[in-house]
């Protein structure tokens, strides 16, 4: 006689079976249909004939390290000044505070159009600093960078063309690692690899990409028509995306 727990067992089995199934044949269908569509590859549009303003939204926790870096590489970005905004949005309980505010107040004396936002309660998390940034906005586009991440200076130029198209709502970058010495960060780059190589273009052909949070280009008026940037949720990018 079959014991109870052995029927519980065997059924957790064969439930864990099925997900990893689906899973798998869900992985192995994206990389069919990248396969199937990799020679129809975006190419990037002309560039427009007036640049549109652009928003940079840096939200920042506790980045003492890396937070001068960030905006360092931002305010170096190939774009007309006079289209550019940043927004530091720094929600920080250390250092960073002062450290953010001593370079923005720099970059303001040189001419660049930054400003520092700082809050002392982190309502919503990085969703509402971003949210909050959004209500101070010049731009018609948002361009979101996490701390550790260093933009390329043609990031913008290379992104926003493509929003010649009307029915683009976000436009989503690759992101590769910068110190791969250690194999921990070797691994985490081939999994990002196969994430933008693989998996990402698979579920663009099925009108089905979603974006990361950073590295991430928004048409202001597409997240407007759904209330501005999720703050349900500290997965705030992916619902975003996803609600677009």
């Amino acid at each position: 006689m079959q014991q109870p727990w052995a029927t519980a067992l065997l059924g957790s089995y064969y439930l864990i079976l099925g997900i990893l199934s689906f899973y798998g044949v869900h992985r192995l269908l994206l990389v069919i249909d990248f396969l199937r569509t990799r020679k129809r590859a975006p190419v990037c549009p002309a560039a427009p004939s007036e640049w549109p303003v652009v928003t940079v939204q840096l939200p920042l926790y506790n980045e003492m390290y890396v937070a001068s870096r960030l905006i360092n590489a931002v305010a170096a970005l190939d774009y007309p000044r006079s289209r550019l905004e940043i927004q530091v949005l720094d929600d920080s309980t250390d250092e960073t505070t002062a450290i953010v505010a001593d370079q923005v107040a720099r970059l303001r004396a040189e001419g660049l159009d930054i400003r520092h936002l700082h809050r002392s309660v982190r309502t919503g998390w990085k969703a509402g600093a971003l949210a909050e940034g959004l209500a101070a906005a010049r731009g018609a586009f948002l361009a979101i960078f996490d701390a550790d991440f260093v933009p390329k200076p043609e990031f913008l130029q290379e992104t926003l063309p493509f929003f010649t198209d009307s029915r683009v709502a976000f436009v989503q970058t690759p992101q590769v690692y910068g110190n791969l010495r250690t194999l921990v960060a070797r691994g985490a780059a081939f999994m990002q690899s196969v994430f933008y190589r693989f998996v990402q273009p698979g579920r663009n052909a099925f009108n089905a990409a979603f974006c990361v949070g950073t590295n991430v280009v928004f048409r202001r008026a597409a997240t407007d028509q759904i209330g501005g940037m999720y703050t349900g949720s500290k997965s705030e990018d992916v619902w975003t995306s996803i609600l677009l």
